[in-house]
């Protein structure tokens, strides 16, 4: 083709696309150029409009805008015409014209338009079409012009924002009102928190109160505590306290909370639970056993104790259940039970429901409790389901339960008693009870079925699968057992004499790989400066300081777990996203591992391969772990049957469920392996699940050096964008255990 020829076909091509545009954007057109949208001159396309719009004057761009509302349906394409509308700035374009138009999804796409980078310097100047915005019909409008607004306050910008906040508090959408109210300390200045916060206070309205409280919770956790004490106790502490009589429940509890905040000390919590438990509005009452703590060591909190047992004779619902709550839900020491036996032998005959569905009694009080049998049956005809299991609960545990109150539970309308049943059953008949479980598995209630489902397959397994008792299957789980899953074919062989081959092609798309470190059994305390382990002591970067949990009181080191020299994994490790070097420490605090949200229990540091290291000690009285060697292999990773079922859209109580189980124990990933590892898939304990936007980074199981709970597990996780930055201070850790 002769350059000349070029040109003109080029020339041509444009011409067409030109026309298509002017089609698209001609009032009197009704074609949507449609044919275009999705051709494969789509960007020659794009070019073309950019020209026309370019060569009209703004007022035939509201024509156009117009136009544009009615034919486009805002696709991913439609999108990229909105920028093609917006290429010379903002400004240049009838802003307002888009944000008044009939199409709701254009009025929210020109919002999120306006936030790109290439038009942030313009905001300003459209500051007002974005408080107008704010109160758009279409939810989806609002939620875009808010983002806009909590960018603007991110660039110091909160001064020239702060009017336009008040009226977004009082949107008749509570959602999008409560939303504003969780983002004050992004939008507004730190002067105008106390301002808003007691204007809403000071309202009669519910919802208003509740605003300003919401508004309170999250400014709270913006300012340091020597910043928020002097205006929050000099300007709100009398208006809260009014409050704690107020008629709505949420109002009061969160007013309790707040009142518990201001205090300091345990003496000043103490007197003030105490002067509220004394008050004889029902709402203070509530407050105050919400704040109340019992310290046994205290004269004066034992003396409350008694208070608090005889609130459980309280006209009011409400108080009884809470008196309950605090006093015999919970095991208690010598001094206590001692007081609740005695109030019990002395009340037994007043005390309501709400005293004995709550009782929890210690195994050396059980003797005792025996004769107020009788008293806890008298509850039952008129019990509610949920009442009724946990007086049968107690009746069990007295060792009284009759069969007729066990069928009670067994056809129960609460699920978790007709559960509690079949799980007792198991214990008491094993299979013998094969019948009563199968009748389970239909159950509406998902526990139910799924236990149900587990009785019946271990006293009746499944027959379809004996394939995979054959000489080829035996040889390929005896390779994994060596060497882990490393080939899908092998998975494929596997699943095709199994009942689930069907599903093969979805199971092997899960597969992730990861690498298992293998813990092994010699120890020794006489490692080299950088060697991986488990446990031992940490090999850190000279001058950087030993990690600390700053959130105890007073701070306290954290325990090292395990150290990671990159460059001793497998070169598969760099294709997960790791370095091929550097050392990696992780660290957690023995004592609140379990509150995993919280960033100041655990630590992930990061020295790279240039970075000098040293041994260092533990400080003194920190936990620490004796050391372990492992070793790392490469294998794929399947997930729990959980999360399989939710990616191919199964019943987690589907037949399958046991064949999938006995696959992963053949390979070694079921929960009874306990297998430490880095990327892939977790072995999931409970429902908590990592974020979508995370990946595992490490998993320690429990075991006789580190036990974590109930025989649970650490999970560490980091984004991927964190990962490849490097940035490991940017990890998260999840505790789970039975």
């Amino acid at each position: 083709m002769t350059k000349k020829t070029a040109t003109k076909k080029s020339a041509a091509k444009k011409s067409v696309t030109r026309t298509a545009w002017k089609i698209l954007i001609n009032p009197n057109s009704k074609a949507a150029s449609n044919s275009y949208l999705s051709s494969k001159n789509y960007v020659n396309f794009l070019e073309a409009g950019r020209q026309c719009v370019s060569d009209l004057n703004t007022e035939s761009l509201h024509g156009v805008v117009d136009s544009l509302a009615q034919k486009l349906s805002l696709s991913a394409k439609d999108t990229e015409i909105v920028y093609a509308f917006l290429e010379k700035g903002p400004s240049k374009v009838p802003f307002t014209r888009f944000l008044a138009c009939d199409n709701e999804k254009l009025r929210s796409n020109c919002l999120w338009v306006i936030g790109d980078e290439k038009y942030r310097k313009d905001y300003l100047s459209h500051l007002d079409e974005i408080a107008k915005a704010l109160h758009d019909p279409c939810s989806d409008v609002r939620w875009s012009a808010l983002n806009n607004l909590i960018y603007l306050a991110s660039c110091g910008k909160k001064a020239k924002i702060d009017k336009i906040i008040r009226s977004c508090l009082t949107s008749d959408d509570e959602e999008f009102a409560m939303s504003v109210a969780k983002t004050l300390p992004d939008l507004c200045t730190k002067d105008a928190y106390p301002e808003l916060i007691y204007e809403f206070l000071d309202s009669n309205k519910v919802f208003d109160l509740r605003v300003a409280l919401e508004m309170l919770e999250y400014c709270m956790g913006q300012i340091t505590y020597s910043d928020k004490k002097p205006w929050l106790k000099a300007n709100f502490a009398r208006r809260l306290l009014d409050l704690l009589s107020h008629s709505d429940t949420v109002v009061r509890t969160k007013v309790a909370w707040f009142a518990e905040e201001m205090l300091d000390s345990p003496e000043e919590k103490e007197a003030f639970a105490c002067e509220l438990l004394d008050s004889k509005e029902v709402a203070g009452i509530v407050a105050g056993l919400g704040i109340w703590k019992c310290d046994e060591d205290s004269p004066k909190s034992l003396a409350y104790f008694d208070k608090v047992l005889s609130l459980m004779l309280h006209e009011d619902a409400t108080v009884r259940e809470q008196a309950a709550e605090k006093t015999v839900r919970h095991f208690w020491k010598d001094t206590c039970n001692k007081r609740i036996e005695s109030f019990y032998h002395t009340h037994a005959n007043e005390l309501p429901i709400e005293a004995w569905v709550k009782l929890n009694i210690p195994s050396d009080s059980q003797e005792i409790f025996k004769i107020y049998a009788p008293r806890i049956r008298s509850f039952l005809p008129e019990a509610t389901p949920r009442d009724e299991y946990s007086l049968c609960l107690l009746l069990d545990g007295l060792g009284c339960l009759n069969d007729e109150e066990l069928a009670l539970c067994a056809n129960s309308e609460y699920g978790d008693a007709r559960a509690w049943v079949l799980e007792r059953t198991y214990y008491a008949q094993g299979a013998k009870g094969i019948d009563i479980y199968k009748a389970a598995v239909d159950d509406p209630y998902e526990r139910v079925r799924e236990r149900a489902l587990e009785y019946v397959l271990k006293f009746e397994p499944q027959q379809p699968d004996s394939a995979t008792d054959s000489k080829e299957i035996k040889a390929i789980c005896s390779k994994w057992k060596k060497a882990g899953l490393v080939e899908t074919g092998d998975l494929r062989t596997y699943l095709k004499a199994t009942s689930i081959k069907d599903l093969s092609g979805d199971i092997v798309k899960q597969a992730q790989p990861s690498i298992r470190l293998i813990p092994q059994k010699k120890r020794s305390t006489d490692l080299k400066v950088g060697t991986s382990k488990l446990g031992g002591s940490p090999d850190l970067p000279i001058g950087v300081d030993w990690p600390l949990n700053d959130q105890s009181s007073p701070a306290r080191p954290l325990s090292f777990v395990a150290q990671l020299n990159l460059a001793d994994l497998p070169q598969e490790g760099a294709k997960l996203g790791l370095p091929a070097s550097g050392i990696l420490c992780f660290f957690v605090d023995p004592e609140d591992y379990a509150e995993g949200w919280c960033a100041s229990i655990f630590a992930v540091l990061y020295a790279s391969a240039d970075t000098t290291v040293e041994r260092c000690s533990p400080p003194k009285g920190v936990q620490t772990y004796s050391p372990r060697l492992f070793m790392p292999r490469c294998e794929l990773s399947l997930p729990d049957w959980d999360n399989l079922a939710a990616a191919i859209a199964l019943e987690t109580d589907s037949p399958y469920r046991v064949v999938y189980n006995r696959l992963l124990s053949d390979l070694g990933q079921d929960r009874d392996a306990k297998a430490h590892r880095m990327f892939g898939h977790p072995s999931y304990i409970q429902s908590d699940k990592l974020s979508d936007k995370e990946k595992l980074l490490l998993q320690l199981e429990s075991d006789d050096e580190c036990p974590w709970g109930d025989d649970g597990h650490l999970l560490y996780s980091i984004s991927p964008r964190s990962l490849k930055k490097l940035d490991f201070g940017a990890a998260s850790m999840m505790f789970e255990c039975y």
